[in-house]
Parts: structure tokens; C-alpha cells; sequence
């Protein structure tokens, strides 16, 4: 690329960057109302405000609820923030850990304490682009400004959600210490999302599709989520399973044909199927569309099966943080816009892997980028009436373009075929280098 249009490039984001940051710390120091209708005041900083008073139990629904209405948080909720919009129904479906995390932040303000996440989560952004930005071969200014001007990046940071905390950079750090072999060490750090379980499914599916090429990060996993599960029963016995029957409870608030969804902004493929559907064909829909889902990511592992074969290993991890960031869209029940923040890295994969492996995948990448992009302008400027389930459909279509470019670039070699990189530098038809007789490989 021309070096004045990478320039170009980067000092228009740095003043994007910059103009996004001027408004976050306006909307924080004067618009209280906005403030307290972001996810972390009326959910983050409300937990950790009953956590400090020590009655967890009022996190969740009692274990004979059969809907959120009518328990504790939502009262407390608006008790506390007097801006809240009279229809909102906060609810809390984090663990009892998070909410102790956030008694912390729960003694300033909630403007100041807003704040105080916010440049946490700058901090967590900063720290991903120089986990990053080494294996990308990227500067960490870049991956940090590529990150941070992402749409839904953005919307993360300002609504103050844990993804990038408790979900991005637990994945990122584990990709790192696989590539330099602390195996047992990646699989704990991988179950920190424990803490947000979508991207605890996310960190499953890069720990089972590594686990062709390393069979210690998987178990190292398992048994971090084991310890999470096993300090949350021995700390608060008493609430853990009022909290998974609040998981199960935010499945049927998920899907309440009696609420008011804001479907524009969901960007789970099974979710917005089944709400497209008429009420009485949901529960079939559920188990079709989960179905479809799982296959989906099997058919994630087959690609991963395949390619430990024929990729070194940096390229392997790499292609499994990518699919794994990428596939969110298809695979998870529950997702929202800026949960797809995480796809900023896979989108960073899909170029990097565009320069060593696949050159199409460049291609795949752009085009992401600018439907993400341009969703976004859609229904934040109201520009269109959104079309979320179209939305979804391209980016799971794309999933699965990538996956059939993977498997097509593929050697058919077998086992001992050589890598797609070796591939281009080999001269002649022998796929191997010759030996002297007797030589050995060092």
C-alpha cells in the first residue's frame, strides 16, 4: 500500500479516536440521564452497590421465580439511578464474582465510576493491540486505533459492557502464551471469560479447535472454569444456583413475546430466526436453529482438523483466534452489536492470513468491515429501517465462505503435506527439499 495513503490513514483515525474520547468524557460529565441509561450504571454499578451491602441474594430472582418480573434488582435499580427511564427493567445475569468486582467502582458516583471503567476498558484496548500486534506484525498504535474506531469496539466501551475486560482480552492473552508454549497457563486465562459466559463458548471453541495441535489447553481450561465454579459455591453457596436459574430465566426474557425487543441491534443468527417466527413455532425453532449451531461449530473443529496438518503453528493459532472471534455471530444464542467487538481481531487475522496463506480472505475481511460499518451508520443515524436478520445472514454467509476458501487452499497431501506457506516457496514437482545422503534434518 502506498505509504502517504497509510498516513493518510492513520492520522484520520487518530482524530476519530480523538473526537470519539472528547465525546464519551462530555456525555460523562454532563448528560447524567445518559449516564444512567448505559448497561454499566443500570446493571454493573447497581450489583456492586448490593454487593457492598452483602445481600447478594437480591441479584437474582429466587429459584421458584418464572420470570425476572417482580424481583429485587429492577427496584433497586431505580431506587438508585433517578434518571432511569420509567420503563426500563434492568436485570443482572452475571455471576456473584463480577458484581463483588464492581463494589469497588460502586463507592464513587456513577458518572465518576462510569468513567473510571471507561479508561479500564481503553487500558484492556491498549493492552490487546500489543498482545496483538507482535503475531499480526502490526504496530501497536495501529491495532489500538483499528480497534478502538470499530463500531461495535466503540459502543462497548460507551455503554461500559465487560466483553473487552472479561471476554476479549482473556482470549487474546491466551492466544498469546499458547504461541509461546505455556499451555496449562493459556487454558486458565481462557477460562477467566467464565466471568462472561458468551465468550466462554467462544473460548471453548478456540481451546477444542487447538486442541488438534495441543492437548493441554483444553483440560487447563476445564479446570480453571472448575476452580471459578468451585470458589463461587464455597464464597456463596447460596446464590450460585439462584444465578444459574437467573441464566436459565434470561432465555425466556430473551425470547418473551409479550416484551417490546430491540431486534435492530441483535446480531445472534439462531436468535433472530426464531423471533422472526410466529410464537407458537419458538420452541421447535430453538432446537433447529441450536442444532444448526453446533454444526456449525463442528464444522469449525473438521477445518481445524484439517489445517494442523498443513499450517505451522503460529499460522494454526492464529487461524483459530480468528474463526473463533468471527464465528460468534452463528453460533451463540445471545448476541448484541457490540459484542461484536471481538471481530475487530478477527478481522485483523482474516488480513494477516490474506498476506501468509489465503489471499481472498482480504477480500472477506473488507467486506466485513464495511457491512459492520455501514449497519452501524444504519441504525445509529437512522438512515434505513435496520434489517438485523439480512445483517446476520451476510455475516454467517461470509463465516461460511471462509471456511470453504480454508478447506480449498487445503493440501491433499495427508498428514506430512507441507504447509500452505511452505507451498510457495517450493521449486520443482518434489513437495520436499533434498538431502545429501546420510544428511539428517537438524
Amino acid at each position: 500500500m502506498n505509504l502517504k495513503l497509510i498516513w493518510l490513514l492513520r492520522v484520520a483515525a487518530v482524530l476519530l479516536c480523538t473526537a470519539m474520547i472528547w465525546w464519551l468524557l462530555w456525555v460523562d460529565f454532563h448528560r447524567l440521564d445518559l449516564v444512567q441509561a448505559t448497561d454499566f450504571a443500570n446493571s454493573c454499578y447497581v450489583a456492586g452497590k448490593i454487593a457492598q451491602t452483602g445481600n447478594i441474594h437480591l441479584l437474582y430472582p429466587s429459584v421458584s421465580a418464572t420470570t425476572y418480573v417482580g424481583s429485587p434488582f429492577p427496584r433497586i435499580a431505580h431506587e438508585l439511578l433517578s434518571a432511569l427511564p420509567a420503563g426500563s427493567y434492568p436485570v443482572w445475569q452475571y455471576s456473584p464474582l463480577n458484581a463483588f468486582l464492581f463494589s469497588y467502582l460502586s463507592l464513587f458516583n456513577v458518572d465518576t465510576a462510569l468513567l473510571i471503567w471507561q479508561i479500564l476498558n481503553g487500558a484492556a484496548t491498549l493492552a490487546i493491540a500489543a498482545i496483538v500486534a507482535k503475531p499480526f506484525r502490526l504496530r501497536i498504535l495501529d491495532a489500538f486505533l483499528f480497534c478502538f474506531c470499530f463500531a461495535p469496539w466503540f459502543m462497548m466501551i460507551k455503554f461500559g459492557q465487560q466483553g473487552l475486560i472479561f471476554g476479549v482480552l482473556p482470549l487474546c492473552l491466551g492466544f498469546w502464551l499458547a504461541l509461546r508454549n505455556r499451555s496449562v497457563l493459556s487454558g486458565l486465562c481462557l477460562s477467566i471469560t467464565f466471568l462472561n459466559p458468551k465468550y466462554l463458548i467462544i473460548a471453548g471453541l478456540f481451546a477444542a479447535f487447538v486442541f488438534w495441535r495441543n492437548k493441554k489447553i483444553l483440560p487447563g481450561m476445564l479446570l480453571g472454569v472448575a476452580f471459578w465454579i468451585t470458589f463461587l459455591f464455597l464464597s456463596t453457596p447460596n446464590v450460585l444456583l439462584p444465578w444459574f436459574h437467573g441464566l436459565k430465566l434470561a432465555e425466556l426474557y430473551f425470547f418473551d413475546p409479550h416484551l417490546l425487543h430491540r431486534t435492530f441491534i441483535y446480531t445472534s443468527l439462531p436468535a433472530l430466526s426464531i423471533l422472526n417466527l410466529p410464537v407458537e413455532f419458538r420452541d421447535v425453532a430453538k432446537i433447529v436453529c441450536y442444532t444448526a449451531a453446533v454444526l456449525v461449530a463442528f464444522a469449525t473443529l473438521y477445518v481445524g482438523a484439517r489445517a494442523c496438518r498443513s499450517m505451522q503453528k503460529r499460522q494454526f493459532f492464529l487461524l483459530a483466534l480468528t474463526l473463533s472471534f468471527l464465528a460468534m455471530p452463528v453460533i451463540e444464542p445471545h448476541l448484541l452489536f457490540y459484542d461484536l467487538s471481538g471481530a475487530a481481531i478477527g478481522l485483523l487475522g482474516l488480513w494477516k492470513l490474506s498476506k501468509l496463506e489465503i489471499p481472498s480472505l482480504g477480500g472477506v475481511s473488507a467486506m466485513l468491515w464495511l457491512t459492520i460499518t455501514c449497519y452501524f451508520l444504519i441504525f445509529a443515524f437512522n438512515l434505513l429501517q435496520p434489517q438485523p436478520l439480512v445483517f446476520v445472514l451476510i455475516l454467517a454467509g461470509a463465516y461460511l465462505q471462509i471456511l470453504r476458501l480454508i478447506v480449498q487452499q487445503m493440501p491433499s497431501q495427508g498428514p506430512k503435506g507441507p504447509s500452505f506457506s511452505a507451498q510457495r516457496e517450493i521449486q520443482g514437482p518434489h513437495p520436499f527439499e533434498s538431502l545429501p545422503v546420510g544428511a539428517e534434518r537438524q
